[in-house]
């Protein structure tokens, strides 16, 4: 199993945006077959004072469909006033092969006042 999120390793978001992470999966056992695969997305940060952001995107974790997670705007709250980043892995598994991960750090910025 290979995976990869497209959309690069870090990048900034807007907190007034829909954030939409794909993961892009392959199986050489199954080439262009993914509908065997699980993914599993989880969020992490690395400060603790943000952990709690993580708690607010577990709905959006536990209901991603299958390779794409989608964590709607305002998730976070209208007021955040500062960056806040979190790293998004999503894990992929098929019955009787290890498990690959892939991880993509995002930077949620404020919305522009404007």
């Amino acid at each position: 199993l290979m995976v990869t999120i497209a959309g690069g390793f870090q990048a900034e978001v807007s907190s007034a945006r829909d954030l939409v992470l794909t993961a892009l999966a392959v199986d050489p056992a199954a080439p262009g077959d993914v509908s065997h695969l699980t993914f599993d997305w989880t969020c992490s940060t690395d400060d603790p004072l943000l952990a709690v952001g993580c708690t607010l995107m577990e709905s959006a974790l536990d209901g991603a469909s299958g390779g794409v997670l989608t964590i709607p705007a305002g998730t976070l709250g209208v007021d955040l006033s500062t960056n806040a980043q979190y790293a998004f892995t999503v894990t992929v598994s098929s019955s009787g092969r290890s498990p690959v991960s892939a991880t993509v750090w995002r930077t949620f910025v404020p919305a522009d006042p404007h």
